[in-house]
């Protein structure tokens, strides 16, 4: 059953990220035992942080993923530090998308582009196709107005709203342009959504192996790991060591999600499939294991 949430609640999505647990999140938090501190070791999106805190199951959560950018682009979106104005981002532009996918150096600027602007998340496929120069057109007209067409009329009428309230003023009168144009501005209308929260001071950011992370032995730690043969192994994640270490971890509620059981684990849920516009072939069911002694 897909996950629906209601647009004020699309924050706790997290940002659009492959692998991202939205529609499994709430599923995952009611099973996870309360406690003092819930670490979310392989973050990504941020979605089942987000829905922790939301859930108020733990006193303090702490989301942490080893890619650096995209914990600074989720903390500086909750933080609202630095000010980002997401409609300079509003309209998708391919030069600009590969731009920034060839540039070395990190910002936050270069990961909204490519967390927002990719196609499936992927972070590296543009989101149009090259004979879709129509949606771009439809967008910049909705958001700048400056395209010359008989669609800068929309500007006129939205140029003081959010994202958020752009897309919902219109969607319904050009419901045929707006959709071909602005779907894929439905992922930084989650974005935006960051910079009006305040109920996230309980939210701790950290970026590193998780390997390096400081753990309690009361604390609840939740993994959701590169699953095995998915193909995308991000740069070899090692398997069998990470088999190694959540097996000599001393804490007693350790929760993984993959779709094979792993060593050591007994499975606590079977999450059913996920459901995606984009895959292909017989989908696998989703796992929740509990590490056994």
């Amino acid at each position: 059953m897909v996950n629906f949430i209601k647009l004020k609640d699309r924050w706790m999505r997290g940002l659009p990220y492959v692998g991202n647990k939205n529609q499994k999140a709430d599923q995952i938090i009611d099973i996870l035992p309360e406690g003092k501190r819930l670490i979310d070791v392989f973050g990504g999106g941020g979605s089942i942080s987000l829905h922790a805190i939301s859930a108020g199951k733990w006193d303090e959560v702490i989301y942490n993923d080893i890619n650096t950018s995209i914990v600074n682009l989720l903390k500086a979106l909750i933080t609202n530090n630095p000010k980002i104005d997401l409609k300079r981002f509003a309209v998708p532009n391919r030069e600009t998308f590969f731009r920034y996918k060839k540039q070395e150096k990190i910002s936050i600027e270069r990961e909204i582009v490519l967390t927002c602007w990719s196609f499936s998340n992927d972070r590296c496929s543009f989101i149009f196709g090259k004979n879709n120069e129509f949606k771009i057109l439809i967008s910049q007209a909705l958001m700048y107005g400056n395209t010359g067409t008989e669609y800068d009329f929309l500007y006129d009428r939205c140029k003081s709203s959010t994202i958020t309230e752009t897309y919902q003023k219109y969607h319904k009168v050009k419901k045929e342009i707006l959709a071909k144009g602005l779907r894929y501005s439905r992922r930084l209308q989650r974005l935006e959504q960051f910079q009006a929260l305040e109920q996230l001071e309980r939210l701790s950011f950290k970026s590193c192996d998780y390997r390096s992370l400081k753990l309690s032995t009361d604390d609840i730690i939740y993994l959701d790991p590169p699953y095995i043969g998915t193909g995308n192994q991000y740069g070899g994640f090692n398997h069998e060591r990470f088999h190694k270490w959540y097996s000599s971890l001393p804490n007693s509620e350790i929760y993984i999600s993959e779709y094979t059981q792993l060593p050591n684990t007994e499975i606590v849920a079977d999450m059913g499939v996920k459901h995606s516009f984009t895959a292909t072939g017989k989908r696998k069911h989703e796992l929740l294991l509990k590490v056994i002694s």
